[in-house]
């Protein structure tokens, strides 16, 4: 590693999906090998969740579109306008609630179509049942989206047709927690869109990892909290407000560097790192090669892999 200072200095980690692991390894929470062993439950469990049934599930990328806008008016006047403020202020989410409602009933259940992956601003992945997924995607682009395009993943991630794995991910969790420390640096979970603060048990962290699987990811909301207008937890915690200025992204590839890039109002200058890991797709090993970086300020954020999943 050219710079250990950046590691020595850094004072949060997170990462997105599944580099979450990236993110508890790196905190010093659980050891490579049993983080390792806790993503192998974790993807038999999502497995088995997605196969359960007959209904397919399926998963999309959409650009160019709202989650929710501003309020217009506040919500306590009584001549209706209100409730048409309301209406105005949900886009996509409102969009896969039509989708799902459209779909209609798989079996013994309504259909299910959610906002998986909150990344940077009008940029979202969507997840649930193949047939709503399909509808969603037709909505999208009457609605004027620049993309909704389906991703080669087939899970309804983070949705809650993804409960069930999250208890079996709990049991796992709770099974290894004589093995967990206390992490040394601020974890910025998806759950949350903020921090589990140094020194946190992680026993409570614990809680967090296994409602990711059937929970949206606010990485947005991790980044930049006050663009963010929805009715998750995502208004504390944000990096910026927490004196987070330098943003590294280890490994390869580049694309949580464009999503905090797509943050930010202004552009930000980029360096480029001298890669170790080569070609191909980051992984565990990709945390010690050189990273890349923006470079805004004086504090480090050290960024996982991006898996969407």
């Amino acid at each position: 590693m050219d710079k250990p200072e950046v590691v020595e200095r850094c004072s949060a980690t997170a990462g997105l999906s599944l580099g979450e692991y990236n993110a508890i390894c790196f905190s010093g929470m659980l050891s490579f090998e049993e983080c390792l062993k806790v993503v192998r439950v974790r993807a038999d469990a999502m497995h088995e969740d997605r196969d359960l049934g007959d209904a397919c599930h399926a998963m999309i990328s959409v650009a160019g579109l709202d989650h929710t806008v501003p309020w217009p008016v506040e919500p306590d006047g009584s001549d209706g306008e209100p409730r048409r403020a309301l209406r105005r202020a949900r886009v996509l989410e409102a969009l896969c609630e039509k989708a799902a409602r459209q779909a209609g009933h798989l079996g013994d259940r309504e259909a299910v179509c959610k906002v998986a992956n909150h990344l940077f601003p009008k940029g979202y992945t969507c997840s649930g049942d193949l047939p709503a997924v399909e509808i969603l995607k037709g909505l999208c682009e009457k609605e004027g989206a620049l993309q909704a395009r389906f991703l080669k993943t087939s899970g309804a991630f983070h949705t809650s047709l993804m409960e069930p794995a999250g208890g079996k991910l709990l049991k796992a969790l709770r099974v290894r927690v004589t093995d967990m420390n206390f992490p040394r640096v601020d974890v910025y979970t998806n759950v949350r869109g903020g921090p589990q603060k140094a020194g946190t048990d992680p026993r409570e962290i614990n809680y967090d990892l296994a409602a990711q699987v059937a929970s949206p990811v606010l990485w947005q909301a991790s980044i930049q909290a006050e663009s963010f207008h929805c009715a998750y937890r995502a208004r504390r915690g944000e990096m910026l407000k927490n004196g987070i200025t330098d943003f590294y992204e280890c490994g390869p590839m580049k694309q949580l560097k464009a999503s905090v890039s797509n943050a930010f109002n202004d552009p930000v200058s980029v360096s480029r790192g001298r890669g170790a890991g080569g070609a191909g797709g980051g992984g565990w090993s990709s945390w010690f090669t050189e990273p890349e970086s923006i470079r805004l300020g004086q504090k480090v954020y050290i960024i996982g892999v991006l898996e969407i999943g």
